[in-house]
């Protein structure tokens, strides 16, 4: 009888980097008591595949760069890790996050996928400015690791005003007002004492010296 039989191989290439060719194939056998012989090719592939290099740099970025440092809200870091060629590094490459601050980063150990690896990064305290998020990447017992650091900034609440410098006196106070006022226009010359303009006292003082001296004239005749 015959059958088709196939197998996995591991293909080590060195060190080198670059394009390689792999053939493989799938054939129809035929098999007696004193062995087995391959009768012809069922299947058969040539594909080309990319062979990567050890990490080479790592480039961060974060999706929701300002947060509210308050433990609850996150940024998502994320490491694009690639060798010298510029090529995505190969699936499973160890990534280490961390948080220089009060903050964590979770997950903080992770590998590549497509040559990317992202992490959940929080901060507890309101009052720090901001997280520094660092990374490591690679291998040490295979290459060099390779570090990179990203700041995550901590977003100030809308509306607060910024605080008075020091040594700076406290802004007075306007008075409050009750009823309905008119337009305030000034004191005009007013007399702040009593309340009243000037000029219309300087009038009624006028007037009453005339008519004092109207009465007298009267009283003459």
């Amino acid at each position: 009888g015959s059958e088709a039989v196939a197998a996995y191989v591991v293909i080590c290439g060195g060190k080198e980097t670059g394009k390689a060719t792999i053939a493989a194939s799938i054939n129809a056998i035929s098999c007696t008591d004193t062995g087995c012989t391959a009768l012809s090719s069922l299947d058969k592939d040539k594909p080309t595949i990319t062979v990567v290099g050890a990490p080479a740099t790592v480039v961060l970025s974060a999706v929701n760069a300002s947060i509210k440092c308050d433990g609850s809200e996150t940024a998502t870091v994320t490491a694009k890790v690639t060798d010298s060629a510029g090529n995505d590094v190969a699936d499973g490459v160890p990534v280490n996050f961390s948080v220089i601050a009060r903050g964590t980063a979770k997950p903080a150990r992770t590998v590549t996928k497509d040559g990317m690896a992202s992490t959940q990064v929080t901060a507890f305290s309101e009052s720090t400015e901001g997280l520094t998020v660092g990374v490591d990447a690679g291998d040490v017992a295979i290459a060099n690791v390779i570090q990179s650091s990203i700041r995550v900034d901590c977003a100030k609440a809308l509306g607060s005003a910024p605080p008075p410098a020091a040594g700076s006196a406290p802004a007075a106070a306007a008075p409050a007002r009750s009823g309905v006022h008119g337009p305030d226009t000034g004191t005009g010359g007013a007399d702040a004492s009593r309340g009243l303009p000037a000029w219309p006292m300087l009038a009624l003082i006028v007037a009453a010296l005339t008519l004092a001296g109207v009465r007298a004239a009267v009283k003459r005749d």
